[in-house]
């Protein structure tokens, strides 16, 4: 049997074994990671060893200045870079608060890498459908600052629009909110004869004009209300953030309640109304960071290989 044959035999059961295994991984919502998933890896081992069996055919064969030899030798590059730029490439996520600055991420296993950059999260916007809490669309502005440059340049981070730090993409996908104790919430509260603008911490008691005391006692990041029960991380609620407030005048019961921002039958503890400011500080952005250093030049592999079997077809139809 020539080498030829051989590479073939080998070559046609592979293929379409990695072609299944491939669907059945986009039907089952797997994601397919070779660092994770070994069959994707075991299947092309033998497509790789049939392409160097052609190859030693067509050199054997004298056909080294063809078409043929061309397309299975960019073919071979292209799948042993795209293996290495599996292997090498460094993925991880951000979570970052508004106001934070950060030059590392973490990987799947939950280790910390630096990166020649520093991150500061500057705002994160959300806009909702109307009438409901779900996100239609969410961005972050960034202000990002390289080691070797003593300015930070600011940057947009959305959906779908990535943007690329000396090799390393950075992605929006995620965010949330979470308490902070360094942030300090803007609130307005209105007595019968006073009105004081507060900035108040988690856990602060603050002594108003009337010599009553407000303090927040707890925070719940998403929030939702049926009757008079409190439902909290339902997905209606997401980003629909409740403070648990305390409310106290002198020698008389504590009033304690949610003031829920979004909602008007909640933002009253007994006669004292309570208006929450613009949420800052307390919203955080996700971010995945993907650096492949051999993505180039797998692609540019791959175009030549399309070349070289555009060649062997138009050779063939002549």
């Amino acid at each position: 049997m020539t080498l030829k044959k051989l590479s073939i035999w080998i070559l046609y059961p592979s293929i379409p074994l990695l072609i299944v295994w491939l669907i059945y991984q986009t039907i089952a919502g797997r994601a397919v990671n070779l660092n994770h998933d070994p069959m994707p890896g075991i299947l092309i081992v033998p497509i790789i060893v049939s392409l160097v069996l052609c190859i030693l055919g067509l050199i054997r064969d004298k056909k080294v200045m063809t078409a043929s030899f061309g397309f299975h030798l960019s073919l071979l590059l292209s799948l042993l870079f795209f293996i290495g730029n599996e292997v090498t490439s460094e993925k991880g996520q951000i979570s970052i608060l508004e106001g934070e600055k950060t030059s590392s991420f973490m990987d799947e296993k939950g280790h910390s890498h630096s990166l020649p950059f520093e991150i500061e999260c500057i705002d994160f916007k959300l806009a909702l459908y109307e009438g409901s809490y779900r996100a239609s669309s969410f961005e972050t502005s960034l202000k990002i600052k390289k080691q070797n440059n003593s300015k930070a340049r600011p940057y947009t981070l959305s959906v779908n629009s990535p943007i690329e730090i000396d090799g390393y993409k950075l992605f929006q996908t995620d965010y949330g909110l979470e308490p902070n104790p360094k942030h300090k919430i803007p609130i307005k509260v209105s007595g019968s004869k006073y009105s004081d603008e507060l900035l108040m911490q988690l856990g602060e008691i603050v002594l108003l004009s009337d010599g009553s005391t407000l303090s927040i006692i707890d925070f719940s990041p998403s929030w939702a209300a049926k009757d008079e029960d409190i439902i909290t991380f339902n997905h209606d609620a997401l980003m629909n953030p409740g403070y648990l407030m305390k409310y106290q005048m002198p020698g008389e019961e504590p009033i304690i309640g949610w003031v829920v921002p979004s909602n008007p039958q909640s933002k009253n503890l007994g006669n004292l109304k309570v208006e929450i400011g613009e949420i800052w500080g307390i919203e955080y952005s996700v971010m995945s960071v993907v650096k492949s250093p051999l993505t180039q030049y797998v692609a540019l592999l791959f175009i030549i290989t399309a070349l070289f079997g555009a060649k062997m077809l138009w050779k063939r139809k002549k």
